[in-house]
């Protein structure tokens, strides 16, 4: 009987759970978008911050698009990458310094003179 019983409990627990994250009562926010390069799958909200790169670039986790032009399949220095708005290097001192970023990427590059 107290086999039954605990049975019995799981499974109303796991069709709380289940009725809870489709109505957003657990909501996770991220990427929905299955097509994006950053598709997450437990997220249950968009939350805008799908990145889908386009034919020719490289997804560069967790924001960017690089445009792969020597075609060796890496991000080099020199190749440009596509942050989405407020994503980039916000450190003054760097090169590649964007004063329009509030978000740091880990893009920053040193200067050397």
């Amino acid at each position: 009987m107290l086999r039954m019983y605990s049975t019995v409990r799981v499974l109303i627990c796991i069709v709380f759970v289940y009725i809870c994250i489709q109505s957003h009562v657990f909501a996770y926010p991220g990427c929905t978008n299955v097509l994006a390069n950053n598709y997450d799958m437990l997220a249950t909200t968009n939350d805008g911050s799908c990145i889908q790169c386009s034919a020719g670039q490289i997804f560069l986790p967790p924001y960017a698009c690089c445009n792969d032009t020597n075609n060796d399949g890496t991000c080099d220095f020199n190749e440009v990458c596509n942050y989405p708005l407020g994503h980039g290097c916000t450190d003054s001192q760097a090169c590649n310094y964007d004063p329009s970023a509030t978000i740091d990427v880990g893009s920053c590059v040193v200067c050397t003179s």
